[in-house]
């Protein structure tokens, strides 16, 4: 595998990166096979004792993380979407053989990520969350330990990979957490107006609110300015409090 490089980078489809993943490249493993973040996902559902459908059986995350996959603890489970390989250690140690045998053994709820954890666990250097930030889709980070969901609240600060995980995509609903990491990107590209156009189509709640009628192009220039504005100044954000302060100067200079 990769025979030619010593260290490899990893990074899902579905992220927005704001830095350079070459700092990556120099990160110290200590002697590790890889470097990844934990996944809050996960662990969040471990303390919640969700539960998963495994080959037609019901079984709670507890159970499915040490007895099923045979992890130590949820500590150790990370998430695969960014992964820095030592691709030579990998070699040495005959762990691609590990990886591929793994894979027939059991059925999996997370197939490539559980076998991932299943062979590099004691073999992972854990890094800062803010290189792999996963939204928090099922709003359940909050029964994360309180260290875990510290870290959780500081990367969402200034996140260097945004990690759109789940089935809620921005380019699918304006309105998921982080999506302005997304548009911010998206406006720069040829592709931008279209994109508008899909997001208005599968929500067209924000043209049919509307009271009054308007020109087609003037109701069309509203509605993707709406959309604009929620994605630059999201609710909740600092961003978007100053911009209500500027807004009410203006407002009250004006008159």
């Amino acid at each position: 595998m990769m025979r030619d490089f010593k260290r490899v980078i990893y990074i899902d489809a579905d992220t927005v990166t704001n830095r350079d993943l070459c700092n990556l490249l120099d990160l110290p493993l200590d002697g590790c096979c890889l470097a990844a973040v934990r996944d809050f996902g996960m662990a969040a559902a471990y303390y919640q004792n969700s539960n998963v459908h495994i080959d037609g059986r019901v079984v709670g995350i507890n159970e499915y993380i040490t007895s099923h996959l045979g992890l130590s603890h949820i500590d150790n489970y990370f998430n695969s979407g960014v992964l820095v390989l030592d691709i030579e250690r990998i070699r040495i140690l005959g762990l691609m053989d590990q990886l591929i045998s793994e894979i027939g053994k059991k059925p999996y709820w997370l197939v490539d990520q559980d076998i991932l954890n299943i062979v590099f666990e004691g073999k992972v250097r854990f890094i800062d969350s803010r290189w792999n930030f996963l939204i928090d889709n099922n709003g359940i980070y909050h029964l994360l330990p309180p260290e875990l969901y510290a870290s959780y609240l500081e990367s969402s600060l200034a996140p260097n990979v945004v990690h759109f995980v789940g089935s809620a995509k921005p380019w699918l609903n304006p309105k998921v957490d982080q999506a302005y990491h997304y548009w911010r990107y998206a406006a720069k590209t040829p592709l931008y107006e279209k994109l508008l156009r899909d997001i208005r189509e599968r929500h067209p709640s924000t043209l049919n609110s509307q009271k009054r009628e308007m020109h087609p192009g003037l109701r069309s220039i509203r509605s993707s300015a709406q959309i604009i504005g929620y994605m630059l100044f999201p609710i909740g954000k600092r961003r978007r409090q100053k911009r209500k302060a500027i807004l009410k100067f203006v407002r009250e200079r004006r008159f």
